[in-house]
């Protein structure tokens, strides 16, 4: 038997409207700040979906009239991978820098996947409040 492996990439806003080369099935979570407009994407030959959502890098807490991510939000990303995990490879997770909303997601979706999210949590400083709503939204 072979076991299929979920692959992670997180990459800035910038990378992604520069295309990437993903070498199997993927879809797109696509994150900008709640003001910006989304993210042009480059379609390469194996993109399957994306979904957009707008919310700031902050925390309620602190948010200074930032908008945070909200229960919502969290709830369509895991829908949306849910659906299509299936059928891709790979998940490819971006915000404007790809270092702390991004991998905060990649990071609870690959523990909800049983993947091994060592390397994510030593490489990026991820959004805590991201994380922790995203990880219960997938407990839910």
């Amino acid at each position: 038997m072979v076991e299929l492996r979920m692959d992670f990439i997180i990459i800035s806003r910038d990378e992604i409207e520069e295309g990437i080369i993903v070498r199997t099935p993927y879809i797109v979570v696509s994150i900008a700040d709640a003001d910006a407009r989304p993210a042009k994407l480059i379609k390469g030959s194996g993109f399957i979906d994306a979904i957009y959502l707008h919310f700031d890098d902050t925390d309620p807490d602190y948010s200074f009239g930032r908008l945070p991510m909200t229960q919502g939000q969290a709830e369509r990303i895991w829908s949306f991978v849910q659906k299509n995990e299936p059928n891709v490879g790979t998940i490819v997770c971006h915000c404007l820098a790809g270092m702390s909303r991004s991998p905060a997601v990649a990071v609870a979706l690959a523990e909800a996947l049983y993947e091994d999210t060592t390397y994510l949590k030593e490489t990026f400083n991820y959004n805590k409040h991201v994380y922790e709503t995203m990880k219960t939204a997938i407990n839910s």
